[in-house]
C-alpha cells in the first residue's frame, strides 16, 4: 500500500481524506485547514476528495491503494453517512469528529467507522478506538498595529448560540465609546440566502444604549487569510456563546489565537479548552479591559504546543498506531471487550500484603521473611517480559498519569509488588502509577544501550529505583537521605563526569526543588548524546502563583509552566514525542488537595 510521489522520489503511505464540498461552513474550513498542515508529512500522502454524496467516496475509495481513509465528520454536512451503518470500505476508516462528548467517545461503534480523532485537549482516551489531539493555530506572520479606538471584533456563523447580544451588553458595561465589528456571514448549509445572518445583526443594533458605542457589520465570505486580517485588526476578539449542555469545540479561538490578538471567552462548553489559561479569559473571571490589559500571555505555552508541526505529528502517531500490523489485533481485541471493564488492583491485595508483611515483629521472623521473599522474588525475576506488556504498547510518554494510566500500568504496579514490598505496602495505592511508569519507561529505553549507565535522582523509598536494582540495573542514586547529597552537589563534584549517563530518572522530585529550572538544566548537563531523562511531578493546570500547594512541595505544575520554562532550561534536549498535559478534572486527591501527575521524557540531541 505505497505509493510513490514524483516531486520528491519518497515513498509515502497513502491516505484519502474525505471532506463535504461547501465552502462556507466552518466545518469545511476545519478540514482544509488540517490538511493543510497534514500535506507536509514526510511519511503519508494525503489525497484530497470534495464529496456529496456517498458514491463521490465510493468512486476513491473502491479499488485504490489506499491505507485509511480519513472523513471530516460532521452529521449536517456528510448527512449520508450514520457512525452506526456497517462497513463499507477495506480500508481503516478514520472519522475526524466535530461533535462527540465524553460518553459518546467512550462507547463510539465498530461500524462505518473504526477509529475517531477529536481535536478536543480535554478528552479522556478510554475508548483504543478513540484519539484526541490539540488544537491548530495557524501560522500568521503579518504584523498590524493595533487601532486607536477600542475595539472588539468576533465572527461566526448565524445561529442563535453565538452570543452576540451578551457581547453587545459586555462592551456598553465597560466603554463608554468603542467599536463593534461583527462579521456573519451566510452558511450555506443552514443559512444559505443569509435571512439569518441578517437579523443577528439587526437584533444587535437595537440593543445598542450608548451613543458612543458603534457597530460595523459584515455579511460577505471571507477567506482563510481575508479572516485572520479581520481579527488581525481588532484590539480584542470575543466568543461570548451561550450555555448549551453538550457541544463540540469551536474553531473560532484557532482563528483568533493565530492573530495574536488578545481574547476573551464565555463559559460555553466550546471553549473547554480555554477555560484553565492564566490569566483567565472569560468572561465570568476577568473584565474585558483586564483581558485585553493581559495581552496574548495567557497562550504563550498553546504557540508552542498547536503548531502544524505537532498536529501533523499527532496525527502520524495515531497512522502508525492504527496502521502497524502488529498492533492492530491488540486494538481489536481492547475494542471488543466491555466498555466497564476496569482492570485494577484489589486494594485487599494491598492490604493483605501489608499485615502480613507488619506482623512480622520478630527480628529472626523478618529475617526468615526476607531471605523467603527475595527467593521468591529472584524466581520472579526470572519469568518477567522485558517489558510490562500492556504498557509497552503505550507509545505516549508526555502525558498525564490518571485512572486510564493506572488501568494500563496496573501489571506493572503488580510487578512492582512483586519485587520491593516492604516498600510498596507503605505506599499511597493511587500514587503508585509514577513509579510504575518510570519502572517500565526506563526498561523500555534501556534496550537501546548494551550497558546503560543510569542515575536516579531522589532513590530514598523510591520503588521504582529499587525494583530496576533488584532486575540487576546498574543505578548510581542521589538522595540526602542515602548519600548526603543533592544534585547540585553531585553536580559540582570533582568525580562527577558530565555528559556521560544513558538515562536518568526521578520520581515526583521536581515539584520539592526550589530551583527547579537550575535541576533540569544539569540533568540535561549529565545526559549523555543520546540519553534520556525520565521524570514525574504534581501536575494541576487550574493552579495559579501564589495558590495554596502541599506542605513539602514549591508548586503544582501546569502545560505553561512546563513549556515555558521547564523545557527551555533543558538546552540541547527535545521531547521524546508530542506532550499530552491537557487535564482539566484531576482525579487523585491528598491532603486536601486535587491534583495529577505529569510525565517529561525528553532526550539528548
Amino acid at each position: 500500500m505505497v505509493a510513490s510521489t514524483a516531486q520528491s522520489g519518497i515513498q509515502k503511505i497513502p491516505v484519502l481524506f474525505v471532506n463535504y464540498e461547501e465552502r462556507q461552513c466552518g466545518v469545511y474550513q476545519y478540514a482544509k485547514n488540517l490538511l493543510e498542515a497534514l500535506s507536509k508529512s514526510e511519511k503519508y500522502r494525503f489525497d484530497y476528495a470534495g464529496v456529496r454524496s456517498i458514491e463521490d467516496i465510493d468512486s476513491h475509495a473502491n479499488n485504490s491503494d489506499y491505507a485509511a481513509i480519513i472523513y471530516n465528520y460532521h452529521p449536517q454536512t456528510l448527512t449520508f453517512i450514520n457512525p452506526q451503518m456497517p462497513r463499507r470500505y477495506k480500508q481503516a476508516n478514520i472519522a475526524v469528529m466535530h461533535e462527540m462528548t465524553q460518553a459518546e467517545a467512550d462507547t463510539m461503534p465498530d461500524g462505518f467507522f473504526q477509529y475517531y480523532v477529536m481535536g478536543d485537549p480535554t478528552l479522556v482516551e478510554n475508548n483504543p478506538a478513540v484519539f484526541k489531539t490539540g488544537r491548530l493555530i495557524l501560522p500568521f506572520k503579518k504584523t498590524t498595529k493595533p487601532p486607536d479606538t477600542v475595539t472588539i471584533g468576533t465572527f461566526g456563523f448565524s445561529v442563535q448560540s453565538k452570543g452576540y447580544h451578551n457581547l453587545i451588553d459586555a462592551v456598553q458595561d465597560e466603554f463608554n465609546e468603542a467599536i463593534i465589528r461583527i462579521h456573519v456571514p451566510s452558511n450555506g448549509i443552514i443559512d444559505a440566502n443569509g435571512d439569518n445572518a441578517r437579523q443577528r445583526i439587526e437584533e444587535c443594533r437595537q440593543r445598542i444604549r450608548k451613543p458612543g458605542v458603534k457597530i460595523e457589520a459584515s455579511h460577505q465570505f471571507l477567506d482563510r487569510d481575508a479572516m485572520l486580517d479581520f481579527l488581525a485588526g481588532n484590539t480584542l476578539n470575543a466568543f461570548l456563546y451561550d450555555y448549551l449542555e453538550v457541544a463540540g469545540i469551536s474553531s473560532s479561538p484557532d482563528h483568533a489565537l493565530a492573530v495574536r490578538r488578545p481574547m476573551v471567552i464565555s463559559k460555553s462548553i466550546m471553549f473547554r479548552h480555554l477555560w484553565s489559561v492564566y490569566p483567565a479569559i472569560t468572561i465570568e473571571d476577568s473584565s474585558l479591559r483586564e483581558v485585553i490589559e493581559n495581552g496574548i500571555e495567557p497562550f504563550v505555552h498553546l504557540y508552542q504546543l498547536w503548531t502544524e508541526e505537532t498536529i501533523r505529528s499527532e496525527y502520524e502517531q495515531i497512522l502508525d498506531k492504527i496502521l502497524d500490523a502488529n498492533t492492530f489485533s491488540e486494538f481489536q481485541a481492547r475494542r471488543s471487550r466491555n466498555n466497564t471493564e476496569v482492570h485494577v488492583i484489589n486494594d485487599f491485595d494491598y492490604k493483605k500484603l501489608a499485615r502480613r508483611y507488619n506482623s512480622k515483629r520478630n527480628f529472626v521472623k523478618r529475617r526468615i521473611h526476607r531471605m523467603l521473599t527475595n527467593r521468591a522474588i529472584k524466581a520472579a525475576a526470572r519469568t518477567l517480559p522485558a517489558a510490562a506488556p500492556r504498557a509497552r504498547g503505550v507509545k505516549r510518554f508526555n502525558r498525564i498519569l490518571d485512572n486510564q494510566a493506572r488501568t494500563q500500568y496496573s501489571p506493572v504496579i503488580r510487578q512492582l509488588f512483586s519485587l520491593v514490598p516492604e516498600i510498596m505496602v507503605s505506599k499511597i495505592p493511587a500514587a503508585n502509577v509514577q513509579q510504575a511508569f518510570v519502572f517500565d519507561t526506563v526498561r523500555n529505553f534501556a534496550l537501546a544501550f548494551p550497558l546503560p549507565r543510569l542515575l536516579c535522582v531522589g532513590s530514598y523509598d523510591d520503588s521504582a529505583s529499587a525494583s530496576l536494582k533488584k532486575l540487576g540495573y546498574p543505578i548510581e542514586e542521589i538522595d540526602p537521605e542515602v548519600n548526603g547529597l543533592d544534585l547540585d552537589t553531585f553536580f559540582h563534584s570533582a568525580s562527577t563526569i558530565k555528559g556521560s549517563y544513558n538515562i536518568i530518572f526521578s520520581t515526583s522530585v521536581l515539584e520539592h526543588v526550589r530551583d527547579d529550572e537550575l535541576f533540569m538544566t544539569e540533568i540535561a548537563e549529565l545526559l549523555a548524546p543520546g540519553g534520556v531523562g525520565i521524570l514525574t511531578c504534581d501536575y494541576n493546570d487550574l493552579h495559579k502563583p501564589g495558590d495554596p500547594v502541599i506542605p513539602g512541595d514549591y508548586r503544582f505544575y501546569t502545560q505553561k509552566d512546563l513549556i515555558c520554562r521547564i523545557l527551555p532550561s533543558i538546552k540541547g534536549c527535545s521531547l521524546v514525542d508530542v506532550p499530552h498535559w491537557e487535564c482539566s478534572n484531576p482525579d487523585f486527591m491528598f491532603a486536601g488537595y486535587r491534583y495529577t501527575f505529569a510525565t517529561l521524557v525528553f532526550r539528548k540531541d
